[in-house]
């Protein structure tokens, strides 16, 4: 994995200057209905939409999902992804070029 750490503490302000940077992202990845990644930096937490079409295909390739819950996938990631303005105006990811899951013990990469 590579690109610049991105942390919350980046965010703060607006990060229109991150649009179309790539970057490394370890968060929670949630998957249900919306595809969001959560940072937890300190005390201010940071919660990234996901704009990526083939994210929820390609996991499902790769990981197996939960079963019988609100979320296909909530489960630790380390990301490389591209960053854009999202449809509220905040930074949100725009593609997500790999990943990297965890989930008892074991690493999925997608």
């Amino acid at each position: 994995m590579s690109g610049q750490v991105l942390t919350a503490a980046l965010l703060q302000g607006g990060g229109s200057s991150l649009h179309g940077g790539r970057y490394t992202i370890a968060g929670m990845l949630v998957v249900g209905e919306s595809a969001n990644l959560e940072l937890a930096d300190g005390h201010c937490p940071v919660r990234l939409a996901i704009h990526d079409a083939e994210l929820a295909g390609r996991l499902l390739d790769h990981v197996p999902c939960h079963m019988g819950g609100a979320y296909l996938y909530h489960d630790p990631v380390r990301l490389v992804a591209i960053l854009a303005a999202g449809t509220d105006g905040c930074v949100a990811i725009a593609q997500v070029e790999s990943g990297m899951l965890e989930r008892d013990g074991r690493l999925f990469p997608f």
